[in-house]
């Protein structure tokens, strides 16, 4: 691995488990080409992961007009903790992301307030600033998080496509747990990733792994 790589490092998009290095730098980028769409796609559906993960949460108790709590003697909802943490570590991340930017580009600080406003501030000011961001070692690191952030929120609320479990290890973290998804439409390249700390590789790479390292059958 050199400088000219993608400072996703592991995680590229386009990482090559035959070379075992990511792919080449985009010009004026830490991140490669694939990385950098790949983030801007995750940005944009940030707000949507949050409100989705929202459904998850319980609702507030309705009141009548004279204020009193309204909805009988049935138990309130528990929180589920895991989305409530995910919602906080989405948010965080964004903010920190606006706070990056914000110090870069003559901005002032993300304001405070309630936690929907404020990731809503944070996309509409670090997503035309996406390129800033990619420059940056703290904020490339930033683009992984979310860009993990984001599958969970696909796996916890049912979205993701249907996978098949793969043999082998994964040549990164050595975790036995290599998926494909099923493709999205005609000509949708099959591309397998490791469930664990989502390296990628492409249906062709995989095969040779399988071939020279697993001794199975193509």
């Amino acid at each position: 691995m050199d400088s000219t790589n993608c400072h996703a490092y592991e995680a590229c998009r386009d990482y090559s488990a035959r070379d075992q290095k990511p792919a080449d730098r985009a010009d004026g980028s830490l991140l490669c080409g694939r990385c950098l769409a790949h983030a801007e796609w995750v940005i944009d559906k940030l707000d949507f992961d949050y409100l989705d993960l929202e459904n998850f949460l319980p609702k507030p108790i309705s009141s009548g007009l004279d204020g009193q709590p309204r909805g009988g003697k049935s138990q309130p909802t528990p929180i589920r903790e895991d989305v409530d943490e995910l919602q906080r570590e989405i948010v965080a991340l964004a903010c920190l992301a606006h706070r990056i930017v914000a110090t870069y580009d003559g901005l002032t600080d993300p304001p405070g307030g309630r936690a929907g406003p404020r990731l809503q501030r944070a996309v509409a000011v670090v997503r035309p600033r996406l390129a800033l961001m990619a420059r940056l070692e703290s904020g490339v690191e930033i683009l992984v998080r979310l860009g993990r952030a984001h599958h969970r929120v696909r796996s916890l609320i049912g979205l993701t496509r249907r996978t098949t479990r793969l043999a082998g290890d994964c040549s990164g973290c050595s975790a036995s747990y290599l998926l494909r998804d099923e493709p999205r439409f005609a000509g949708d390249p099959l591309m397998v990733r490791c469930g664990s700390c989502e390296r990628t590789w492409t249906n062709e790479e995989y095969e040779t792994y399988v071939g020279l390292h697993l001794g199975l059958t193509r």
